[in-house]
């Protein structure tokens, strides 16, 4: 087992794991979760610990003996013989600090002629941002990201794609509202930036152009979150000289406006609120933002 320190895991997950393992032609299995990025993501409906199992419980009998096979999976929790091991090898110790190793392993894995399964009926909460969450504190997310993502293109000749998850009911929701909203707040052919993680589907608004926040120049994601406030007005001012006049602030990322307190402040201060809404928080950018 694969395990990380930020996780909490309920009555009976490791036993399932390795029931799952009894099938040879498994190579790497792991658990549904609360946060991975990818496809192993679910939505949940709990806030407490008692909540959490639950969750788990409830998990277990709908899914049962479920299972998907996935491209790669997270290695917050991943289970695998010791004959794999011993076939496959350890981790590319070439991909530091939590990036690309797993993409990478799950790549031998399959060439090795085994799968890469994620069993559905089988949950362990994550907490997640801990060590990757201290790279973006101090700015060194970004850079990292694409050094591991140059070696892991140029040792399998492959062009990289993001896993995303698949949206649940409430997320597919929430889009659905904020694109109502947009419809009836923006002007058509506007340019809107939203504080998206990377989601495209957030990016499908209605009659307007959009980029996603933090972004590069040509609109799409920077691939990671801002350092500080400083770095997040940068990428505000950024964003206004690429044309975007208004930002959307999703309610799964109005921590944003917490954590984030001076760049906060500076868009109450030259920005004006046009909508507070339970989907979102929208601003209209004022060319002063440019500076």
């Amino acid at each position: 087992m694969l395990l990380n320190d930020d996780t909490i895991v309920p009555h009976g997950w490791l036993e399932g794991l390795c029931r799952g393992l009894e099938d040879k032609t498994v190579g790497l299995l792991g658990p549904v979760t609360n946060r991975s990025g990818d496809e192993a993501q679910i939505e949940v409906e709990y806030n407490t610990y008692a909540g959490l199992l639950r969750f788990a419980r409830k998990r277990r009998r709908s899914h049962r003996d479920r299972t998907r096979d996935l491209h790669m999976l997270t290695m917050f929790c991943l289970a695998f013989r010791r004959d794999l091991y011993e076939r496959v090898g350890p981790l590319d110790e070439q991909f530091e600090v939590g990036m690309f190793e797993d993409d990478d392993y799950a790549v031998r894995v399959r060439a090795a002629g085994y799968r890469v399964v994620c069993a559905d009926a089988l949950f362990v909460h994550h907490f997640g941002a801990t060590s990757l969450g201290k790279l973006a504190a101090a700015g060194e997310y970004g850079t990292l990201f694409d050094v591991n993502k140059k070696r892991f293109e140029q040792k399998w000749q492959v062009t990289w794609m993001p896993r995303r998850r698949e949206p649940g009911p409430a997320y597919a929701a929430l889009i659905e509202r904020i694109r109502e909203t947009v419809a009836q707040s923006v002007p058509p052919n506007a340019t809107v930036a939203v504080i998206s993680r990377g989601d495209d589907a957030v990016l499908e608004l209605p009659h307007c152009r959009t980029r996603h926040f933090p972004g590069l120049d040509d609109g799409s994601y920077a691939g990671y979150n801002p350092r500080d406030s400083e770095e997040a007005i940068r990428f505000l001012a950024q964003a206004c000289r690429q044309g975007a006049s208004f930002l959307v602030v999703p309610q799964t990322a109005r921590w944003w406006l917490e954590h984030y307190d001076a760049f906060a402040a500076h868009l109450h201060a030259t920005a004006r609120v046009i909508v507070a809404s339970d989907a979102c928080t929208m601003f209209e950018l004022a060319q002063s933002n440019q500076r």
